[in-house]
Order: structure tokens, then C-alpha cells, then sequence
């Protein structure tokens, strides 16, 4: 394998083991940082337990979808219909992202993308996305994280939708593809998004691989809360 194309775990290390640059050597002590142990002693904070009602619900989602033969890559929102289920699930999001301290940045992270793909992609974004969108901004989300098309991409809703007043924005981002696995194929780039904020603003880098180093190709910065960065008068 040539260095242009090295592993993940080739370029992962080449990062962390450069001059400037230290492994971090001890426990990360930050809330995000569950461990095994903790998780174990405080079940009721991450777990969620299904009522019968539920459990039924799911097995007939699935059994409706096996009647009709549909493969998973086939199945969309309207096939698998969980009546009851589904309005729990958006509750716990809301629920989550309200529960979140003062000032804190409130984070969603998807698989399937809710912005298009900035280069040709045959991958289908969220079914329903402007519905999406929209429940995950009134939960209070500030920053949509998400991946499967393997190209980077963000945006600030105010960019794509008509809002008149002033709405609170939402970052919605779509991270390159990392390790890229399928080497030298167009419309898939390598590399990361950094995140940093403050109290009025998100800032996103984009990082791109260059065979032996990480290249710093865009930055972005966007308004948190419902006013601008900036106004020209």
C-alpha cells in the first residue's frame, strides 16, 4: 500500500506521533468520557426500557417488511411505521438536548446525511429530512453531525431556508470519510472536521489528508443563537 493511501491506523498514528504533537497519556476526564465502570453503575442514565407494547410494535415493523421482501438498503421511513414508538423516540431527543447545562453546545449526531452531497452521490439522504430538520432545531439542537457519502460538507440552515425573523440557527455538517476504503475513488475525500466554540460562534476546520500530513483546507464560522455573525448596514 502506497503512503498516499496509507490505513487508518498508519495515519492515525503518523498525527499523534508527530514533533509537535503528544498521545495523550491520561485518563480524559470529561463528562463525555463514559467508561465501562461508570456506565455499569448508572444504567438509568443511558438505557431505556421497552414496554411489551413496544417490543410488539417493532416485531410487526419487521415482520411487515420481511412479508414484502424488501432488503435493508430498500427500507424507507413509510415501510417500518411505529405509530407509538416513534413519538417516544423524539421525545427522548428533546428530552437529551433540554437537559443540557447553560450555554453548552447541544450536539446530534446522524449516519445519513440531512444537507446534499456536494459532489454526485447515489446514497439517499435522511428520508423526510425537512421534517428532520426541523424537529431536531425546535429540540434545540445547534450542531447535525453526520457521515455516509464520505464528503465533507457544512452548512448553517439560514444558508438553504426562508426564515423570517430571528430564528435560531443549526450547523449541519457531513464529515469526509476518514480511512477511506475504497482507495483513489473519486467523490470520497480522507480526512476530519474540528469543532471548536465559544458563546457566540462555531467555528468548523476542515482537515484533509496529503499523503504524509494533515492539510488545513477550509474554515467556517457561524452564529450561534438567532442573530448574525455580523450586519452590514
Amino acid at each position: 500500500m502506497t503512503p498516499a493511501f496509507a490505513s487508518f491506523g498508519a495515519q492515525a498514528m503518523h498525527y499523534f506521533q508527530r514533533a509537535h504533537e503528544a498521545p495523550l497519556r491520561r485518563p480524559l476526564e470529561v463528562p463525555a468520557a463514559w467508561r465501562g465502570a461508570d456506565m455499569g453503575a448508572r444504567p438509568e442514565e443511558w438505557t431505556v426500557r421497552l414496554a411489551a407494547e413496544d417490543v410488539a410494535e417493532i416485531e410487526a415493523a419487521c415482520g411487515a417488511v420481511r412479508a414484502r421482501g424488501l432488503a435493508l438498503g430498500e427500507v424507507r421511513r413509510e415501510d417500518f411505521l411505529l405509530p407509538r414508538l416513534a413519538e417516544r423516540v423524539r421525545g427522548w431527543t428533546r428530552e437529551l438536548l433540554s437537559e443540557a447545562p447553560g450555554g453548552a453546545l447541544r450536539v446530534v449526531a446522524l449516519h445519513h446525511h440531512l444537507i446534499g452531497a456536494p459532489w454526485r452521490s447515489r446514497k439517499q439522504p435522511v428520508a423526510r429530512r425537512s421534517h428532520v430538520l426541523a424537529s431536531l432545531v425546535d429540540s434545540g439542537a445547534e450542531l447535525i453531525l453526520a457521515g455516509h457519502i464520505h464528503q465533507g460538507a457544512v452548512s448553517e440552515r439560514h444558508e438553504f431556508e426562508v426564515i423570517r425573523g430571528d430564528a435560531r440557527g443549526a450547523v449541519v455538517s457531513i464529515a469526509p470519510g476518514l480511512g477511506q476504503p475504497r482507495p483513489r475513488r473519486r467523490g470520497e475525500a480522507r480526512g476530519l472536521h474540528v469543532y471548536e466554540c465559544d458563546e457566540r460562534s462555531i467555528l468548523v476546520q476542515t482537515y484533509i489528508w496529503r499523503s504524509d500530513d494533515w492539510g488545513l483546507t477550509a474554515e467556517r464560522r457561524f452564529g450561534r443563537g438567532p442573530k448574525p455573525l455580523g450586519v452590514e448596514a
